[in-house]
C-alpha cells in the first residue's frame, strides 16, 4: 500500500461513482465537481497500487479488482450503516420528566405496576403522575398526556387506544346469605347498594332478552371504587365495581356475581396527548410502552393470560 492512504469517505464516493456508471453522471447526480470525484478515485487507486477503472474518452469500465471491491465493500458498508443507526438510537435513550394523569382505580391497578417496570428499564426517565378521576386540562395544566376511560369530547387531542374495561355487580357471600340476591335489575331497588357518586346510581344493564335502566338506592356513597371494596367484602351491600378490580376476588369466592346474565356497557381506555408535531422522546417512549403493555395487564388481572 502507498503512503497516501484513502479514507472511508473516498470508498463511499467510489461506490457512488460505480453505481452512476461514469464520473460525469455521478458528478451530476451528486452535485459535486467531476474533478473532486476523480481526485478521490485516484487516491484509492494510488493507495491500493492498482487500477479500479478503465478510463478513456468513450467508456468508464470497472476492472476486475474494481468489480470485486464494489461487490465486497457494499454489504460491509451497509452493515456499518446499520450499526451506526443502532448506536445512534441507543445514544438517544429516553430521558427527562414525563407528567401525566390517570383514573384513580385504573391507575393503581394497571398503570402503576407497569410504570414501575418501565422506570426500572429507563433509569434516565422521571415521572410525575396524578391519579384522579378529575378530568384534567392536559394543555393548561402542563400534562404530557392523560389516560381516560369512557366517551371523549372532541377536544382536538390525539388519542391511542389502550383497551376496554367494564363494571360488574357483585356482593359478598355473607350479604347474599343474609339478604338474598336480586333476580332482575328492578329487584335492586329493594337492596342495600353502594355507589361511587350520585351520578353512578343510575345503571344500564343488558341481557339477551332486553335492556333495563335502574336507579340504585344508595346506602353508601364513597368514590372512587377502592373505597367501596372494604364495605362490599364486609357484606354491607351490592356494588358495581371494575371487573379488573374484583376478578380475582370472584375467582376465589370472596365475592359473588350479582345478576350474572346481565352485562354493563364496556368503556374504552385511551391515552390522550396534545396534537403537536413531535413528542419528547421520553413521552413517546412511555406512551408506546403503555399501548403495548396495558392490554396484556388487563388480561392478566382478568385471569385470561
Amino acid at each position: 500500500m502507498n503512503d497516501a492512504e484513502y479514507s472511508l469517505d473516498d470508498l463511499l464516493w467510489f461506490l457512488r461513482v460505480a453505481r452512476a456508471g461514469s464520473l460525469s453522471s455521478a458528478a451530476t447526480q451528486l452535485g459535486v465537481p467531476k474533478s473532486t470525484l476523480s481526485r478521490r478515485l485516484s487516491r484509492i487507486e494510488s493507495s491500493m497500487g492498482i487500477a479500479l477503472v478503465h478510463r478513456n474518452s468513450r467508456a468508464f469500465v470497472l476492472t476486475d479488482v474494481g468489480q470485486q471491491l464494489v461487490q465486497q465493500a457494499t454489504p460491509l458498508l451497509q452493515q456499518l450503516g446499520q450499526l451506526t443507526d443502532t448506536l445512534t438510537v441507543d445514544s438517544k435513550a429516553p430521558k427527562g420528566l414525563v407528567r401525566f394523569s390517570a383514573s384513580g382505580s385504573f391507575g393503581k391497578l394497571v398503570v402503576i405496576p407497569l410504570l414501575t417496570h418501565y422506570l426500572l428499564q429507563n433509569p434516565q426517565v422521571s415521572v410525575d403522575t396524578e391519579l384522579t378521576d378529575r378530568k384534567v386540562n392536559i394543555v393548561k395544566e402542563g400534562f404530557d398526556f392523560a389516560i381516560r376511560i369512557g366517551e371523549l369530547p372532541d377536544s382536538g387531542l390525539r388519542s391511542r387506544r389502550l383497551g376496554t374495561v367494564r363494571r360488574v355487580l357483585c356482593a359478598a357471600p355473607t350479604y347474599a346469605a343474609r339478604a338474598g340476591l336480586p333476580a332482575t335489575p328492578e329487584d335492586l331497588a329493594a337492596h342495600s347498594c353502594l355507589v361511587q357518586s350520585r351520578t353512578s346510581q343510575t345503571l344500564t344493564l343488558e341481557s339477551l332478552a332486553r335492556k333495563a335502566t335502574v336507579t340504585l338506592p344508595a346506602r353508601l356513597i364513597a368514590g372512587p371504587s377502592d373505597n367501596l371494596l372494604v364495605p362490599v367484602l364486609a357484606g354491607l351491600g351490592i356494588s358495581a365495581l371494575p371487573e379488573i378490580q374484583v376478578a380475582a376476588l370472584l375467582r376465589s369466592g370472596q365475592l359473588v356475581r350479582v345478576l350474572p346474565d346481565w352485562e354493563m356497557p364496556s368503556f374504552e381506555v385511551q391515552v390522550l396527548y396534545p396534537a403537536q408535531k413531535k413528542l419528547p422522546a421520553a413521552t413517546r417512549s412511555l406512551i408506546e410502552f403503555l399501548v403495548s403493555q396495558v392490554p396484556l395487564e388487563i388480561r392478566k388481572l382478568l385471569g385470561r393470560d
